[in-house]
């Protein structure tokens, strides 16, 4: 009869980085950064803009759907209820009691590189996706009870650039869109009215405030080469709260562009629904009274005015067209 092996049975080692609970706060050993170090770790050099390109020119239009008009001056507020203080009494624990294990995203520095300069909008939103958008996702997969995500639009049939998204149930919770600095900047809320510069600046809101009123979504942002702007939606079609810009290169590292758009997915990805707001409706223009037909008017010549201002912008050619007429020296 053979002999029973009394010898003890080797115990199998806990994992490096534990499971991750919805329930409790379980961080991974110590010598793995913390989330919120994981977040203010992200540093970018963000490529120049090519010399070629001309600032201006409009913003993706829409002839029913959104309108720089649907953004009222007196409807826009700040939000300074976003701020670093208001991320760390609320996700405290979770910044500084959870690890990460994940690396930090990398991209290698780009400026005067002539090949890594930014001409288009596709250049700016493939080189954030490569480089925040990493950072974000690692940064969101750590976090506990976290199962929102940021991806593109265009995967889930979103027309928005970027959703954060809600898995499994694939519930979008909030809309983002990317701009290029050239042609959209926050600092361009204070021109004046009828300026070119004031008008994009609002129609640019109005392509968010139609995405986030579309799916109910409370909260959304813009963001570019140079800066990240949180939005927050009113309960009034067109009311906006629209938080300080945050600097994706060069800024506050206490409050650099991958902590606040961490805080923003983090407020949409917490269940109870204070993500979620119920659409508004724009409402039409009623009865002609005497301050309706003075609000048409003023629109009517603000339009005008931008119009007269736009025709003596001269006409751009495509970077493609451009080099082929300076390669037939035209």
């Amino acid at each position: 009869m053979p002999k029973r092996d009394t010898k003890p049975k080797p115990t199998v080692a806990a994992p490096a980085t534990p499971a991750r609970s919805t329930l409790a706060l379980r961080p991974a050993p110590a010598g793995h950064p913390s989330l919120h170090t994981y977040l203010r770790s992200f540093d970018i050099e963000v490529p120049s803009v090519a010399s070629r390109v001309v600032p201006g020119g409009p913003n993706t239009r829409s002839r029913h759907e959104y309108r720089y008009t649907d953004i009222k001056r007196d409807a826009l507020q700040p939000w300074a209820e976003f701020s670093r203080s208001a991320c760390l009494a609320r996700f405290a624990d979770a910044l500084h009691a959870t690890r990460v294990a994940e690396q930090p995203a990398y991209v290698s520095p780009q400026k005067g590189i002539a090949s890594k300069e930014f001409a288009c909008e596709a250049e700016v939103a493939d080189f954030l996706r490569r480089s925040l958008t990493l950072h974000l996702n690692r940064a969101l997969a750590a976090a506990p009870g976290c199962e929102l995500q940021d991806c593109g639009g265009a995967n889930v049939g979103c027309s928005a650039d970027r959703v954060g998204i809600v898995f499994p149930a694939r519930e979008i919770r909030l809309v983002g869109d990317v701009k290029v600095s050239w042609k959209w900047r926050s600092e361009w809320r204070d021109a004046p009215r009828s300026s070119t510069q004031n008008l994009e600046y609002r129609q640019v809101l109005s392509q968010l405030n139609y995405y986030m009123n579309r799916d109910n979504c409370r909260w959304g942002y813009v963001v570019t080469d140079r800066e990240f702007v949180a939005l927050q939606r009113g309960p009034e079609f067109g009311a906006l709260k629209v938080a300080e810009a945050v600097r994706l290169e060069g800024g506050d590292r206490d409050w650099g562009v991958a902590l606040a758009a961490w805080h923003l997915h983090m407020m949409a990805a917490l269940d109870g629904g204070e993500w979620s707001l119920p659409k508004s409706t724009k409402a039409g223009r009623g009865a002609l009274t005497r301050s309706t037909v003075a609000g048409i008017n003023e629109v009517t010549k603000e339009e005008k005015e931008v119009q007269v201002q736009e025709a003596a912008v001269p006409r751009r050619r495509s970077p493609r067209l451009a080099a082929k007429a300076a390669a037939e020296g035209v």
